[in-house]
Order: structure tokens, then sequence, then C-alpha cells
């Protein structure tokens, strides 16, 4: 009978221990880091990939992708300076480059998407609305221009004239002065 019940012991012992060792143990993969918390305080990012051993029961792991993440709003109807609607589709690249930041500021990714798309919308609206006429998105062209060509002329001519630092009011007027309209989203 004595046997019996040291053997429930050591079984009850086991499992306990077993409990406790895999709530301490966790695993941050190649493509994440993680920030480590105590009763919702930060105590350590984990930058590395590997298992490590946290206070069980106590702290608690969110990890973070440390890759480039996509966030893509729905398109947006925005009314350039001549009144005329386009309709814009528009995508951000971001990353996540210190958790503890990122857990500070924003606290879940939910939230960080939803300024993201104030943020851009913003941005979209205040450029697009000072352009007087966008002859590269005309109703003749739009109509028979696929969305990703549409996209990439876009982000081509965003990047270049960025890479300039002019405002964009500025590039088409000087655009226009040079060469005449801007070119056509079908164009090489």
């Amino acid at each position: 009978m004595v046997d019996r019940r040291l053997l429930i012991v050591i079984a009850v012992a086991l499992v306990v221990v077993g409990i406790v060792a895999t709530s301490a143990l966790f695993i941050v993969d190649q493509t994440e880091q993680a920030l480590v918390l105590q009763f919702g305080q930060p105590r350590r990012v984990i930058r590395e990939p590997g298992l490590w051993v946290k206070r069980p029961f106590l702290e608690d792991v969110r990890p973070y992708d440390n890759r480039l993440l996509d966030f893509e709003p729905p398109p947006e109807e925005v009314i350039v300076s001549d009144q005329k609607r386009l309709v814009v589709d528009t995508y951000t690249r971001y990353r996540i480059t210190d958790p503890l930041l990122f857990y500070q500021t924003a606290n879940s990714e939910v939230a960080v998407r939803a300024r993201l798309s104030a943020m851009v919308n913003g941005s979209l609206r205040r450029v697009l609305g000072n352009v007087a006429s966008m002859s590269s998105m005309s109703a003749s062209a739009a109509p028979t221009c696929p969305k990703r060509t549409a996209r990439r002329f876009m982000l081509a001519w965003c990047r270049n004239a960025s890479n300039r630092r002019l405002s964009f009011a500025a590039r088409v007027r000087r655009r226009r002065r040079r060469s005449g309209p801007m070119p056509t989203a079908n164009a090489p």
C-alpha cells in the first residue's frame, strides 16, 4: 500500500515538474524576435533565435515578426484639385526593428495597421489633392490599364520623385514644362 501511494506521489510530482518545465521554456524562431513581459512590464528583448527560459507563470512572451511586413488598405477614392475622382490602391511595407518601442507605442499589430491606414490616407489625399490634373490616369487610359501596371507606374513615379526631393505638384509642373503632359500608365 505504501509503494502504491509513493508511485502516485512520484507520478503527480513528475506531471507538475513537466507542466512547470513546459511553461518555463519557449522558442524564438529565426524569423521572430520576442519581448518578455512580467505582469505587463517589459523585462527583456530577445533578438536571437533558439530555446529560451522564462519564469513560469510570472513572465509572458510576445513574439514579433522581424521580416518585412505588408499592409494593404482598401482602395481609396481621392478628389484631385480639379474635382476629378481617382480610385487609388496603396500598400505599405514596414518592419518592427525595436520590439520594446513597438510595444510601448502601439502594443499590437492591429493598432499599427490603424495608424498606418490613417497616415497613408492622409498623405495620399495631401499629395494628390494638390495635383491639378493627372494625365497619367486620364479617363481613356485608366480602364485599359491593369491594376498592377498602374500600381507599378505610380510606385516608380513616386520613388523617382522622392529621390529628387520635390513636392508632387512641383514635379508635375516641371515635367509638363519640359516634355508636355506626363506619360500614360501604359508607357514603358
